[in-house]
């Protein structure tokens, strides 16, 4: 059992505070042609907004397919745990099944070193337990964002889903460009429209082109998802919701947040 590392920090800890925290961000307005998306894992304060449109529009599935970026260095370059993961709104249950086979696909161990203090898909729970009912997931960390990784990483998910005859979403878990002082350098948050653009071209190599130039975390976690939507044959991309964070709360510090989801 995974334990919760961030409620009290990124999220309340109380499970009826949570809820209602939840339930003001997520307008229920599912649409079933959503097949992935791309969402915040920020503190609620500053990406629930954001990640709560996502979630708004998410179908019902099987089993969320949830790639979180390593902000640790712990672990291997692509880490699946088969751990269930515990909220203060309960326990989610791991498709241990489905994570074994794309294990198998990709020829890999599963991993649990670079969960144990991994807030990227964690901070996702919450949000599904709230706005969805019976699912599974398949929690995977990513190291790095080589394009051939994660096309390997995309077709192995895509193949084991099929095998098993699982209806899966796929989540791309990122903030996207980190600029000021504490982040050691200052970028101009405009590169994050660049980015954005190429992701609703689903133009994987001019994503990590402009990537590469900034400090978009999650980077791998959806270019992942852009090629697990083209072997899906996505018709489009769209963009739910755009911010920075000093919109919240005025800093030198700021980090983006962009919601996008992906349409069969």
């Amino acid at each position: 059992m995974r334990k919760p590392v961030v409620a009290g920090k990124f999220y309340p800890d109380d499970k009826t505070s949570l809820e209602k925290e939840i339930k003001s961000f997520v307008k229920k307005n599912s649409n079933k042609k959503v097949i992935a998306a791309v969402v915040p894992h920020a503190g609620y304060t500053f990406s629930g907004k954001c990640a709560g449109k996502v979630y708004s529009l998410l179908p019902e599935a099987d089993t969320y397919i949830i790639i979180g970026t390593n902000h640790t260095g712990m672990g291997k370059e692509i880490s699946i745990s088969l751990e269930d993961f515990e909220t203060p709104l309960g326990i989610v249950k791991n498709d241990i099944q489905l994570g074994k086979e794309i294990l198998q696909e990709l020829g890999l161990e599963k991993d649990n070193e670079a969960h144990k203090y991994e807030h990227s898909i964690e901070v996702q729970l919450p949000f599904l337990q709230v706005s969805q009912r019976d699912f599974k997931i398949v929690p995977i960390i990513l190291g790095n964002h080589n394009l051939e990784m994660c096309r390997k990483l995309a077709k192995a998910v895509l193949n084991a889903s099929k095998k098993l005859n699982r209806n899966i979403i796929s989540l791309a878990s990122s903030d996207f460009t980190h600029s000021g002082p504490s982040y050691g350098t200052m970028i101009d948050m405009k590169i994050d429209k660049q980015a954005i653009n190429k992701i609703l071209k689903l133009d994987n190599k001019g994503f990590l082109d402009v990537a590469n130039k900034t400090t978009i975390c999650g980077a791998g976690a959806i270019c992942t998802v852009i090629e697990f939507s083209k072997f899906k044959e996505a018709k489009k991309a769209e963009l739910v919701d755009y911010y920075d964070s000093s919109s919240v709360f005025s800093s030198a510090n700021k980090v983006g947040y962009a919601g996008i989801v992906f349409y069969k």
